[in-house]
């Protein structure tokens, strides 16, 4: 991480900041990033992953020293590279700056720790559903769509339900023999609301979770059910949303165990004069993120209505 420094800010106070914010972010984590459909990965640099696809072992039938008989492996490069946000504020003196920065209860924490994690989210979500690129490192890497990678949409608009949504997850999943600790489903809470109309994911003889009382919804299906906010027509919008929302339909996202990769770190904070204006300072960060979709069969779209 890099900083920038006045003459009248220690170094010692912009470390202060950026060991409590990674305390701070690692004590608020984000919904997704805990789950098992997310994996660490280094930040710096372009992440090159290669995949190889699946083979079939050949039987040998009569002969008793056979030729072997080698094949090109079928594999495909994946590329992760970097995504770079910032945020700054105006501070009107030089000791609120200082408090900023050094106290982890300040308002400027709790701001920058919250925004962290909904982009957290954001960027695993986006990497999952959207295009991938592909390609020899000393080539140019080719855009590859998530329908053209494997990535299965589930229709959830008219009925979202256990019967029509998560039966379906359950069938795709196992017929591209997936399997892993569970699959994690980010869905908005105007899905939650819906599912929790049916026995099946609130009564204790379909799931031990207590999923009453919690106020959430848990282990149903083999499913982690993780929900953020999301637009409900005449009864809530929700300005920049996880989920994905598109002519009055959501990308609701279920994820098999190792389906994205992801990383984050801080590249710099700065705290400097702000030029123009009367005893006033910038206090400005810079983070880099990272995702990538590992393999396309084991994310699935259900979509719903906004």
């Amino acid at each position: 991480m890099s900083y920038t420094i006045s003459p009248s800010i220690e170094q010692a106070q912009l470390q202060q900041f950026e060991n409590n914010f990674y305390i701070l972010s690692q004590q608020t984590e984000s919904k997704l990033l805990s789950t098992p459909a997310v994996s660490m990965i280094p930040v710096k640099g372009k992440s090159n992953f290669s995949r190889l696809g699946r083979t079939e072992l050949n039987e040998i039938t009569g002969v008793r020293n056979p030729k072997l008989t080698p094949e090109s492996m079928d594999n495909d490069n994946r590329i992760a590279t970097k995504r770079r946000f910032e945020k700054s504020f105006l501070v009107d003196n030089y000791d609120a700056a200082i408090e900023l920065i050094t106290d982890p209860t300040s308002d400027l924490f709790t701001l920058l720790k919250n925004a962290a994690k909904r982009s957290t989210d954001r960027v695993i979500i986006e990497a999952a559903v959207g295009s991938v690129l592909t390609g020899r490192p000393d080539r140019a890497p080719v855009e590859v769509s998530a329908a053209d990678d494997g990535v299965i949409t589930v229709a959830g608009t008219s009925n979202f339900d256990y019967a029509n949504v998560v039966t379906i997850l359950e069938r795709n999943f196992k017929n591209n023999e997936v399997v892993g600790d569970g699959i994690t489903f980010a869905i908005s809470a105007n899905e939650e609301y819906t599912l929790k109309q049916e026995d099946k994911f609130i009564n204790n003889d379909y799931t031990a979770y207590k999923n009453v009382d919690q106020r959430n919804i848990q282990g149903v299906g083999g499913l982690n059910i993780v929900t953020f906010a999301g637009t409900k027509t005449g009864v809530a919008t929700i300005n920049n949303p996880i989920l994905p929302e598109s002519g009055g339909t959501r990308k609701c996202v279920a994820m098999a165990e190792g389906a994205v990769k992801f990383g984050m770190e801080i590249a710099s904070f700065k705290v400097m004069p702000a030029p123009g204006y009367v005893n006033s300072w910038i206090v400005a960060i810079e983070v880099y993120y990272k995702a990538l979709r590992v393999e396309g069969n084991k994310i699935q779209i259900v979509t719903a209505t906004v």
